[in-house]
């Protein structure tokens, strides 16, 4: 397996139409991993599954399915043991760890399931010529009804910091040795924070010229809490990602 694409979410109809934009950006992924034969395997995080909805894996349709899919379980139980778990109900960043762990391929892409893949970036992706002590970034297009409203590109400062909780991919033994991202009680430029730590360990960011697209949708209500920082990496265990937690489950997709 040469890539795993690794996206976290709940059935909580977050901003709106959540599952619809997900159910976009998967629904490409899959036609274009076919049309340009990509090794890959699409993690799907499912955390903190409300219980008066089916789960957010079970909510999504595979009608277009050519790719192995693995649903990676987080339930309530381990989302309160969280510190702050009264003000989130989803942990961006321990879910994508979640996912991170157990997935399989040689390089992990972590990104968000309202973002779409291009043609162009899948076509990139299928080339398989990444480069080990490199972390790779894609400059954001917002998008509403198709048309572009916002670009986020990379600014004067050396690290492409905006936007890269929906875009980051690096080697998975990479992830391993920086043990993910920083596993804290907030999302808050976590993402940024992640970069810093690839930075430190001498690892080389690489921007795609090909964009990705962020489906955009109504943002109040979206809780940002937690601090504004970039600065001192964190220390981070063993157990990074839940690994030994008997209360995650796993399973794939017949």
């Amino acid at each position: 397996m040469n890539l795993s694409i690794v996206m976290a979410g709940r059935n909580d109809g977050y901003c709106g139409d959540f599952l619809q934009r997900t159910q976009s950006s998967i629904d490409r992924i899959f036609v274009r991993a076919s049309k340009y034969n990509v090794k890959a395997e699409l993690v799907i995080v499912d955390w903190n599954p409300p219980p008066d909805r089916p789960s957010f894996a079970k909510a999504i349709k595979y009608i277009f399915k050519t790719i192995p899919v693995r649903v990676v379980t987080v339930p309530h139980s381990v989302h309160v043991a969280i510190k702050n778990s009264h003000k989130f109900n989803l942990f961006e960043y321990w879910a994508k760890n979640a996912g991170i762990r157990r997935s399989s391929g040689k390089f992990v892409l972590s990104m968000n399931p309202d973002v779409i893949l291009s043609e162009n970036m899948v076509k990139r992706l299928s080339m398989n010529d990444f480069d080990e002590n490199c972390f790779y970034r894609a400059n954001r297009h917002d998008v509403l009804d198709c048309k572009v409203i916002r670009v986020c590109m990379q600014g004067d400062e050396p690290l492409h910091y905006n936007a890269s909780g929906d875009f980051t991919m690096m080697a998975r033994d990479k992830w391993e040795e920086l043990r993910g991202y920083p596993e804290v009680s907030f999302n808050k430029h976590v993402d940024s924070h992640l970069l810093l730590i690839a930075h430190n360990h001498g690892m080389k960011q690489v921007v795609f010229p090909d964009p990705i697209f962020h489906q955009e949708h109504d943002r109040s209500g979206v809780v940002c809490d937690g601090p504004d920082w970039k600065g001192k990496a964190l220390p981070q265990n063993g157990d990074w990602g839940l690994l030994d937690h008997p209360e995650v489950t796993v399973y794939d997709l017949p």
